[in-house]
């Protein structure tokens, strides 16, 4: 769990005091004994309820980290996360403990990042610990998508999941959303159009089911074309120009391949149609005649 940020200050609470990430070896060791009881009840069929874990240290500050479940509630609302275990020790039955290295990939951009953990097969009394397996696995898949989550993300989700439950599932989407904006390179400007456009209003004033609607969309290949589509429509009428192409044998050979005029073209058809001209062995047969 340790990272460069460590100790860094989050906040200052209302009485004076700070909120800040773990720092000491005891403080890591802390929130990793809640952890543990977390995976264990889970592992018995209890009901998990911590997105954040936290207390106060000898200084009179507040510790706080992200848990497993508060991680894994904000990538279900970012999606296009995928968890692959790359390497264990789980066969080798001389090892003190269990090892195992995650690797989340982001399957839209392509983004990897890898997470590892280590768990003693047995407790600190010396008896075998049933659970040890299911904690290793479980701090590898979280430690693999907390690295995948950029950090700026990671202390607005924190201060988000200390506010009023109300609140909290708001301001993740709405993180949610501003992350997936620059995730996929969309224009800011763009969203506005979208909101106002499908709910005649500002994006400010959406509730939580509009925002859902807006989080999905982003998530979907139908959002390419809206903030997408336009600036390759606009290089592909570059093109066009610059390489003193024929509009109308150009659309010819669209209606022939894809049975549609080319204004109809989706964003992926328009950027592969780019590319395609782009080359210069494809330019000739689109000439204008002399």
């Amino acid at each position: 769990m340790k990272d460069k940020n460590n100790g860094k200050e989050i906040a200052v609470l209302e009485d004076g005091s700070k909120l800040i990430l773990p720092s000491s070896e005891e403080e890591f060791k802390t929130l990793e004994r809640m952890s543990d009881k977390d995976i264990v009840l889970e592992m018995k069929g209890g009901k998990i309820e911590h997105y954040i874990y936290q207390f106060t240290n000898n200084q009179g500050d507040t510790v706080v980290e992200l848990s497993k479940d508060g991680i894994m509630a904000y990538a279900n609302l970012r999606k296009g996360f995928k968890l692959d275990r790359q390497w264990d020790n789980f066969d080798d039955k001389d090892a003190e403990q269990f090892m195992c290295i995650y690797r989340c990939t982001d399957l839209n951009s392509g983004d990897t990042r890898e997470g590892a953990a280590q768990q003693p097969k047995s407790s600190s009394n010396g008896r075998s610990d049933d659970y040890a397996l299911a904690k290793v696995v479980s701090k590898a898949e979280r430690n693999a998508l907390k690295n995948s989550i950029n950090v700026d993300s990671q202390l607005e989700l924190i201060k988000i999941f200390m506010a009023k439950e109300v609140e909290q599932k708001k301001r993740m989407l709405e993180l949610s959303i501003t992350d997936n904006m620059k995730k996929f390179s969309y224009d800011p400007d763009l969203l506005i159009e979208y909101v106002d456009g499908k709910f005649e209003k500002g994006i400010n004033e959406l509730d939580i089911p509009e925002l859902e609607q807006v989080n999905s969309f982003i998530n979907t290949k139908f959002s390419r074309d809206f903030f997408l589509l336009p600036k390759e429509v606009e290089k592909r009428e570059r093109l066009i120009e610059e390489l003193n192409l024929c509009p109308e044998k150009i659309n010819n050979f669209v209606k022939e391949k894809k049975g549609v005029e080319i204004e109809r073209l989706d964003f992926e058809s328009v950027q592969k149609f780019n590319n395609f001209i782009s080359a210069e062995s494809n330019q000739e047969q689109f000439t204008k005649d002399k």
